[in-house]
């Protein structure tokens, strides 16, 4: 695997996320706070399920052995 090119996709895609949300609450006249929130919110979501996925594969490999 190309590590540079997944880490360069997760930060395009991290900062187009932001500029969609200054762009929906500029169009649609948002609260720009509310939406990063949720943004913040469901960064910890995913980081909390990678976590735990991480720590699933982590313990089956330890107990293969």
């Amino acid at each position: 695997m190309n590590y540079k090119k997944i880490l360069r996709t997760v930060v395009l895609g991290t900062v187009f996320a932001v500029l969609a949300i200054y762009w929906l609450a500029e169009e649609f006249d948002l609260d720009r706070d509310m939406l990063l929130r949720y943004l913040g919110a469901s960064l910890l979501f995913i980081t909390g399920c990678a976590a735990s996925a991480g720590l699933a594969v982590l313990i089956t490999k330890f107990f293969r052995r």
